[in-house]
């Protein structure tokens, strides 16, 4: 139910209306005024509040709904190394590319981060690879370069050193 009215006032500084338990004083000299808590959420319009009436410092976390601030809102520069939770970023959140050398700690990679035949003869520098680190029976027949075995780098107790008569003297029934 809705009532309209109309109220003429003269001759008075003061006049206070009330309704239904709230109050407005309308004073001749300064205008309408509203009695202090009279103005309450459900009186205020949809958009009433606009950002100039919002006074600084009010709107605190707690006034902020979940996933309220989306990445357009974001000050460039504002999300800083301590504002980021340890182990928030993700392999799936770094773009192709994103770490390069410098972005790598020394020691960082290690054995068992790389790829096997990741690293070819190109990566290998001269002189890398030393007797130490080439495992036993690992380099055969094929490998080794023609004329690149003389019988100094042999152990003498593994092989018997034959002369042109030596031979001939076994083929030729010693004689």
């Amino acid at each position: 139910m809705s009532s309209d009215a109309t109220l003429y006032v003269s001759g008075l500084d003061d006049v206070t209306l009330t309704a239904n338990g709230d109050s407005a004083t309308l004073r001749a000299t300064e205008g309408l005024t509203v009695v202090d808590g009279s103005v309450t959420t459900e009186k205020l319009a949809d958009g009433a509040v606009t950002t100039p009436k919002i006074a600084d410092g009010a709107v605190t976390e707690a006034k902020l709904a979940d996933g309220a601030v989306g990445t357009a809102k974001i000050a460039t520069g504002a999300v800083t190394t301590g504002k980021i939770d340890s182990g928030a970023v993700t392999t799936g959140k770094l773009d192709t590319g994103a770490v390069t050398t410098a972005k790598l700690a020394d020691d960082a990679v290690t054995a068992d981060k790389i790829a096997d035949g990741a690293v070819g003869t190109a990566a290998i520098a001269s002189g890398s690879v030393t007797a130490d680190k080439v495992a036993d029976d690992s380099i055969g027949t094929a490998a080794i370069v023609d004329g690149a075995v003389t019988t100094d780098k042999l152990d003498p107790n593994t092989y018997i050193v034959l002369t042109s008569e030596d031979i001939a003297a076994l083929f030729d029934g010693g004689e």
